[in-house]
């Protein structure tokens, strides 16, 4: 191998080693889930939120997130649609659920059926040890996810 060869072996060299992961310690940007997860999300949390206990209800701030993110859309939606303070859990200076000011709802996993209905793992969280989990069911009529199913699965 020649010298004026070796410049254009390391470049090709550096260029197959490059990968667009992020830097050690950073998590990588999720993407944005599609509409139909937001609709279903917004269906969801919007039920847990109506028909929340009289506990849930003194609690002014709500934590959601859908599989590990929490998208600006879904955030927008759920505060046009409540009057409750709707916040990221992966924000800084995000509130911990502690159970006397803030709870955290989480979608877990949506599935779909071969009927076209939808399931939908949740849970909700008031305190690092005191929460519970539900499958909800969804189907969509007259062109919106309307929650047609309610299971309470466990409790922490």
């Amino acid at each position: 191998m020649t010298m004026k060869a070796l410049p254009l072996l390391l470049l090709l060299l550096l260029a197959a080693c490059r990968t667009d992961s992020p830097p050690p310690g950073e998590t990588p940007a999720a993407p944005e889930p599609d509409r139909r997860t937001l609709d279903i999300a917004v269906a969801v949390f919007a039920h847990m939120f109506e028909h929340a206990d009289d506990w849930d209800r003194e609690n002014p701030r709500r934590l959601v997130s859908i599989e590990g993110r929490c998208p600006a859309r879904l955030l927008e939606r759920l505060r046009d649609r409540t009057n409750l303070v709707v916040l990221s859990p992966f924000d800084e200076g995000a509130p911990v659920p502690r159970g006397d000011d803030s709870l955290f709802y989480e979608i877990t996993e949506v599935t779909e059926g071969n009927d076209g209905e939808m399931t939908v793992e949740c849970h909700v969280v008031w305190h690092p040890l005191a929460a519970r989990g539900y499958e909800y069911r969804l189907r969509k009529k007259a062109g919106k996810w309307v929650v047609v199913d309610v299971e309470f699965t466990w409790l922490s």
